[in-house]
């Protein structure tokens, strides 16, 4: 199932806004004819008005506590929009990521789409992909970005301007408080290491805002710290950062 929202109205106040949640679409089925189980933690992004999703993961032969394994995935879907809904279209070619991925950090840019770490059967991912859809040949093209500096699933990811901004995340290590950057004009430099978050952090949102002075600004929301013998710590806070 995919679903959308939008304001019930253009001319209303923040504290009184509203959402009207619609569904415009659903993933394609099983080519056995089955309906799709769905999948968490897909890529997702929109790149020449195309919505692309992929990856993801889910439990096809049962859920974990019936025993059930969790399956990761490397197909990509395609959407349309026409009218009120999404219409899956098929590329030229068989087109699919080049490796099983979920639970990643994306961010649609003017450059295609950011997909950097995630993880699948073989652990936390360091690999950063740029996904655009080409309308001429009627396909997406995936080139690879450099890699992060350490594996990470759950990260968090913004765009500004031309820089990726990628915060937190969980490895074998424990959850990241680390910080980082990249200049996607100058992806040659690689990812540049900024200063450490307040505490680390997975599963947070990321993004870019102006602040009470018209200043553009990067916020840290939420997020939780995973412990191995013990609940995780939810997070409430947020945290500003000067560009």
């Amino acid at each position: 199932m995919i679903t959308s929202c939008n304001p019930t109205s253009k001319n209303i106040d923040s504290d009184n806004l509203r959402f009207k949640w619609s569904i415009d679409g659903s993933i394609p089925g099983e080519s056995d004819g089955k309906t799709s189980l769905g999948f968490a933690g897909m890529v997702a992004g929109i790149n020449n008005h195309i919505l692309i999703l992929g990856g993801g993961a889910n439990f096809p032969d049962g859920m974990p506590w019936d025993g059930g394994k969790k399956k990761y995935y490397h197909t990509l879907y395609f959407f349309k929009r026409q009218g009120n809904s999404l219409v899956n279209i098929q590329p030229r070619g068989h087109v699919q990521l080049p490796y099983d991925v979920a639970y990643s950090a994306n961010c649609s840019t003017g450059k295609g789409i950011i997909t950097a770490g995630g993880e699948n059967e073989a652990g936390p991912l360091d690999k950063v992909l740029l996904i655009n859809w080409n309308e001429t040949m009627h396909q997406p093209e995936i080139t690879y970005l450099p890699n992060l500096p350490k594996p990470y699933t759950n990260g968090a990811i913004a765009v500004n301007n031309n820089w990726i901004y990628f915060a937190g995340g969980l490895n074998t290590e424990g959850v990241s408080n680390q910080f980082y950057a990249l200049n996607l004009d100058d992806t040659i430099a690689g990812w540049k290491q900024l200063p450490a978050l307040p505490q680390p952090v997975s599963h947070a949102v990321l993004y870019v805002q102006g602040n009470a002075n018209g200043d553009e600004c990067i916020y840290l929301v939420g997020g939780r710290q995973e412990h191995k013998d013990s609940i995780s710590d939810l997070y409430k806070e947020v945290y500003q950062f000067d560009l």
